[in-house]
Order: structure tokens, then sequence, then C-alpha cells
């Protein structure tokens, strides 16, 4: 079957208009969008980290003569704007008063939160040192009160435990 040539003429023109119109519906078609939203979070939860540096009165103290007075740090750690008291245990035994003990022997001294010795640092978060966190190297204020005549005490290494406490 012999096709004439004015069928692929036809045909021709009927193609172009197909790809021009297929060309043209391309171009005008407009590229579409959709959006959604998602949450992130991060829980900070109130947290702190408390290290103790050690209290040494020295080895020549003269519980006669002055007050020893020495100081040792605490260092804190915890969440900003968290609300901390630190407070510190009365030692072993924890009996209200602070002593330093060599076998049955006891040397009393005494723990303040201010440089002029003048309040004591308890165990209780009113007796505690408070502020708002973040950081803070915290100076823990140490005496071994004057001991008059005949209130001395044997020779010896004396020690004690305290617990540094947080509260938050």
């Amino acid at each position: 079957m012999k096709i004439s040539r004015s069928f692929w003429k036809h045909l021709a023109v009927v193609s172009g208009l197909g790809v021009g119109i297929a060309l043209s519906g391309a171009g005008s078609a407009q590229a579409q969008t959709a959006t959604d939203t998602f949450l992130v979070r991060a829980d900070v939860v109130a947290s702190c980290t408390i290290t103790a540096g050690d209290m040494n009165f020295g080895a020549a103290v003269d519980v006669m003569a002055s007050n020893t007075d020495v100081t040792s740090t605490i260092q804190v750690v915890c969440a900003t704007g968290v609300g901390i008291a630190v407070t510190l245990d009365d030692g072993i035994p924890a009996n209200g008063v602070r002593q330093l003990a060599f076998g049955t022997n006891r040397l009393p001294y005494e723990l303040y939160s201010e440089s002029t010795r003048t309040t004591r640092w308890g165990n209780t978060i009113l007796t505690g040192k408070g502020w708002t966190a973040p950081a803070a190297d915290l100076t823990v204020y140490g005496r071994i009160p004057m001991r008059g005549p005949g209130l001395g005490v044997p020779p010896g290494l004396y020690t004690d435990t305290v617990t540094a406490t947080i509260n938050y």
C-alpha cells in the first residue's frame, strides 16, 4: 500500500502540533511544593557536679597562741539558672560540733562561708551557701580557734571528713 505525500505532510503537521502542544504544556506547568513543620527539642534538666578540695591546717599548728586560719575551695558546676545551696555536714562524729580526731583526742575547728569567719557554714539549706547557677568556685574558710594554757592536745595527725552537698 502506498501512502500519499499529503498524508505524510498532514502527519508531520499533526506531529509538529503535538510536540508543540506538549512542549507548550510542559513550559506552562507550575512547580508544586508542599511543606510541613516538625518539633526540635532538648530537655535540659537541672544537674550539678561538685568537687571539694582538701583543707590542710598544716604541720605546725600552734593551738595555744593564736587562731589558725586556712582556706580550701569547692568547685560547683550546674545548669544555668538553677537555685543552689551548698551545705557542709559536721564531719565525723556528726554531733553538731566539728572536731579533728587523733585516736580519742579531739581538736575543735570550724568552717565558715566568708572571710570574716563569723557565719558558720552549716548542713541545712538555711545555713548553707546559696546562689543561682551556673558555675562557682566557693571558698571555705577554716579556723582552729586559739586555745589557752592547759587546753592543748597531744601531738599527732588529727583528721576529719566533711561531706559537701549540693541542694538544687
